[in-house]
C-alpha cells in the first residue's frame, strides 16, 4: 500500500519541525513534549469532545490520522468522516476517563457506520454501541472498518488496536472470506480484544525511533489471533 507523506504536518505547536523527541515515558505513565496539534477538522475527519482540549499527540499520530482520513475518503467518497476522540492533553500526563493517553501515542476513534451518521461534537462519549445482545450491530460497516484497520497498520507503526472481542471475530471472518487472512496477518495480529471497546477502537502507536525517553511496549504474540468457530 503506497505511503502518503504530508510534510506540513510535522510542524509542532511550538514551531519546531523535524525529529524533535515528543513522547516521554509509558502510555499509562508519561508526558508529551512539544506537542503536535490535530486540527478540529480536516479532509475526511473531525474531532469530537472539543471542550476537553485533548487534540495533542506526536507528529506520527497527527500524520497517521490525517493521512488515513484522506485515504479513506478517497476510497469511500460520500460516507461519514472519521470521528476522532481523545488523544492527549497538551503536555500529556493523566487525564480523566483514561489510564493511558498520556504520551501522545494513543487515540480513540468511532467505528464506521452503515447509516453514515456523524455524532454531535460535544456528546459526552461515543453515542453508539455496536454490540447488541451479544451480536454485532447491523449498523457496523464491516467492509469499511476492515479497510480502516488495514490503513492504520500500513500507514504507521502500530503497536496495538484495541477492539471488542466480537468485533475482532467479525473482522477475522471478513478477512478470511476475502482471502486476506495471511496477507494481512500483521494487521490482525495487532487487533487486541479489550473490554469496553464496542463503541470505538483505540489505536496505539509504537515509540518513535528518536523518542529515546519513550518506554516501549512489546508487540502482541505472533499470529493473527483469530479464533474461528464457524
Amino acid at each position: 500500500m503506497k505511503k502518503l507523506f504530508l510534510p506540513a504536518l510535522l510542524t509542532t505547536t511550538l514551531g519546531f519541525t523535524g525529529a524533535v523527541p515528543q513522547a516521554i515515558g509509558y502510555y499509562s505513565k508519561g508526558l508529551l513534549n512539544f506537542a503536535s496539534e490535530l486540527p478540529t477538522e480536516g479532509p475526511g475527519f473531525y474531532h469530537l469532545f472539543r471542550s476537553r482540549d485533548r487534540f495533542y499527540g506526536t507528529r506520527e499520530m497527527v500524520s497517521v490520522l490525517t493521512t488515513v482520513a484522506t485515504l479513506l475518503e478517497q476510497t469511500f467518497p460520500n460516507e461519514e468522516r472519521l470521528q476522532i476522540g481523545d488523544i492527549s492533553a497538551k503536555k500529556g500526563g493523566l487525564i480523566t476517563r483514561h489510564n493511558s493517553h498520556q504520551n501522545g501515542l494513543d487515540v480513540d476513534i468511532a467505528y464506521l457506520r452503515n447509516d453514515n451518521r456523524e455524532q454531535e461534537v460535544e456528546y459526552d462519549g461515543f453515542d453508539e454501541d455496536f454490540l447488541k445482545d451479544g451480536e454485532i450491530s447491523p449498523n457496523f460497516d464491516t467492509e469499511r472498518n476492515w479497510e480502516l484497520m488495514k490503513l492504520l497498520f500500513h500507514e504507521s507503526k502500530v503497536n496495538r488496536i484495541f477492539v471488542d472481542q466480537k468485533i475482532k471475530d467479525e473482522l477475522c471472518r471478513f478477512a478470511r472470506d476475502r482471502g486476506e487472512l495471511e496477507t494481512e496477518l500483521e494487521t490482525l495480529r495487532r487487533l487486541r480484544p479489550y473490554p469496553d471497546h464496542s463503541d470505538h477502537l483505540h489505536l496505539r502507536l509504537e515509540c518513535p525511533e528518536e523518542n529515546t525517553q519513550c518506554q516501549a511496549q512489546e508487540l502482541p504474540p505472533e499470529g493473527h489471533g483469530c479464533n474461528f468457530t464457524n
